[in-house]
């Protein structure tokens, strides 16, 4: 019997959940997009053009949040279908970092040979259940790093689950190429949804436009989406933990909101890869005890909304 790690009680949860209302009513979100904008004011949402702020009353954020699935899809490359239980968990590689570390200590740019070996290994690992591409190859021009990256987790990666993801419009366009040759059109790709659309905010509370045109398209062609959030205390979010946890939190679920408003019912995956800043020089650490703590009271609140979570494990 597994042992669960418990940080936040019902009523911290609760108290997280108000004050995450609180900021979704008064403050507001910025979506830098014009037809994120249109769709939330469509639906109840109150829009100031001039600052692209949209603030999302309580019973409208209740009505969509709890229109978005309980479970994420995961299928492999050849459209099979690896089931999660609710109950438990699966481990990925994961990282954009540019920088590789050999074995004898030498750091250097990260390529796309490096991602290769990446999905081999990951694809191998037991405990592994998806390889995903792990850094950036910096061989290549920024515009198609992630394209050639999602080849190479197709080409590298049989039997585990496989995740195309695109961070613009372009890439999301190129995403579903990729997707519907592996599996044999756009109707396949929809019933076999191995696409995420979508991608990570910009602390504090602020959804950039090319993320907002991969979800946007995502959610039109019924595919899943997703939002991230690296909110980090005493930078880009509060100094106290819990407030970061309400950054992040009303970053994820603005997001959620407009994906249940385009499609009811599309899967959702909230991110999380939040921290502490070193308060000496203001860097976003990585591997640090806050880290941990942040990470887990986001999968703490994933779960008090039954809600899959995708969380940071360095």
């Amino acid at each position: 019997m597994r042992s669960l790690l418990k940080l936040l009680s019902k009523e911290d949860m609760d108290k997280i959940h108000r004050a995450t209302v609180k900021v979704l009513e008064k403050t507001g979100v910025k979506f830098l997009h014009d037809e994120a904008l249109s769709i939330l004011e469509k639906n109840g949402v109150l829009v100031d053009w001039k600052t692209k702020i949209a603030k999302i009353p309580e019973s409208v954020f209740d009505e969509f949040r709890g229109k978005a699935p309980n479970e994420f899809p995961t299928f492999n490359r050849n459209g099979k279908r690896i089931p999660i239980a609710k109950d438990d968990f699966h481990i990925a590689t994961f990282g954009d970092g540019t920088y590789f570390t050999d074995r004898d200590g030498t750091q250097r740019p990260s390529t796309l040979k490096d991602i290769e070996k990446i999905m081999i290994v990951g694809d191998a690992l037991e405990n592994v259940d998806t390889a995903w591409v792990g850094s950036m190859p910096t061989d290549l021009h920024p515009n198609v790093q992630m394209i050639h990256s999602m080849e190479v987790e197709i080409n590298n990666s049989p039997t585990k689950t496989v995740y195309l993801e695109g961070e613009n419009g372009d890439q999301m366009r190129y995403a579903m190429r990729i997707g519907a040759a592996l599996l044999g059109g756009m109707e396949e790709l929809r019933k076999t949804p191995v696409l995420v659309g979508g991608g990570w905010a910009t602390s504090p509370l602020v959804h950039a436009n090319e993320i907002l045109d991969s979800q946007i398209m995502a959610a039109k062609e019924g595919l899943p989406t997703c939002c991230g959030s690296m909110a980090t205390a005493i930078t880009t979010a509060p100094a106290t933990l819990a407030g970061t946890l309400v950054v992040w939190n009303a970053e994820v679920m603005s997001s959620l909101v407009l994906s249940q408003m385009i499609a009811p019912g599309v899967p959702f995956d909230i991110q999380c890869s939040g921290s502490a800043a070193d308060p000496r020089k203001g860097y976003y650490p990585v591997g640090n005890p806050e880290m941990a703590l942040v990470n887990a009271g986001c999968m703490e609140l994933s779960n008090y909304y039954d809600l899959p979570c995708l969380i940071a494990g360095c």
